[in-house]
């Protein structure tokens, strides 16, 4: 446990982590929020039906620790549908996430609240910046962009896979749209900030550790076509013209989906001139003819 300790200086705040048949990689999220600088969270797990040992360390984690509560899923439903139960189940004031195969800086909490505290009126979310982990060692990710609205998103996910944001906020739109194959956690955030018009913030705090080290699939990952699928479903779920549509669908190339046309990375660039939309549309240039 760390030195500094801070304990109802602030509301509860509840961290919610779907899991899969990752035991020894769970032990490590958990224990990353259990090692919290800030120690007023409840931490609520969902299993997702696991045929490994999970069950058994859950049954003997909250039986020692009762900031942590763990629910099940009858039948194995996915990410979203595990995420909202804990929503619902939620006793704290704010929210955030952690994916089992992640874990937290020890001050992530601390820092997310401390920049809620210096947020500016029309702030509904925060967002931490990200350490990327591989197997030869531990990268900082290229500074996100310092605040977004709605539109913003159509250019890519600026936010992450994680948000900090007031519990209520995030029921009143419904949770993860379970529907959603792959790209659940943009479509949750482009929702929210679109339903309550306001703008989410970074922290500007590297705090999330986002592990590709492991060999196990990452709860994110999709074949193409779930990706497709999932371009397909966010363009009809809002309603985006022909135009938004061919931005948004300048993704696709990230995953090696050749199916885009070139001639949007202009109207991606224009319609929100920020250098890093520039930069973005040059990599999606890149990698769509294989030049990387």
């Amino acid at each position: 446990m760390n030195d500094r300790v801070l304990v109802c200086r602030y509301p509860l705040v509840t961290v919610y982590l779907p899991t899969f048949n990752r035991v020894d990689l769970l032990r490590r999220a958990v224990d990353s929020v259990r090692n919290q600088s800030f120690q007023n969270f409840e931490l609520i797990v969902v299993d997702d039906n696991s045929s490994d040992s999970t069950v058994d360390y859950l049954k003997s984690l909250t039986a020692t620790d009762k900031r942590i509560r763990w629910l099940c899923n009858s039948v194995n439903s996915g990410a979203c549908v595990s995420r909202n139960k804990a929503i619902n189940e939620a006793r704290g004031e704010f929210i955030t996430g952690l994916d089992d195969d992640d874990y937290l800086a020890p001050n992530h909490l601390e820092s997310l609240l401390s920049a809620w505290r210096r947020r500016n009126e029309g702030i509904i979310a925060i967002y931490p910046e990200t350490i990327r982990v591989f197997k030869d060692g531990e990268k900082r990710a290229a500074p996100k962009l310092g605040q977004c609205v709605f539109d913003d998103l159509l250019c890519t996910n600026w936010i992450g896979n994680q948000v900090f944001v007031p519990t209520d906020a995030l029921r009143k739109i419904g949770g993860f749209d379970e529907r959603f194959p792959a790209w659940q956690d943009y479509e949750c955030w482009y929702r929210l900030l679109k339903v309550t018009g306001e703008k989410a913030v970074c922290s500007r705090s590297y705090t999330y550790y986002l592990d590709a080290s492991h060999d196990h699939a990452r709860i994110s990952s999709s074949s193409v076509q779930r990706i497709y699928d999932a371009w397909s479903l966010f363009c009809s779920a809002h309603d985006l013209s022909s135009k938004e549509a061919e931005i948004v669908k300048l993704m696709l190339a990230s995953y090696g989906i050749k199916d885009i046309d070139l001639r949007f990375l202009v109207h991606k660039i224009l319609r929100m001139p920020h250098r890093k939309n520039f930069k973005h549309a040059l990599l999606i240039f890149v990698k769509h003819f294989n030049l990387m």
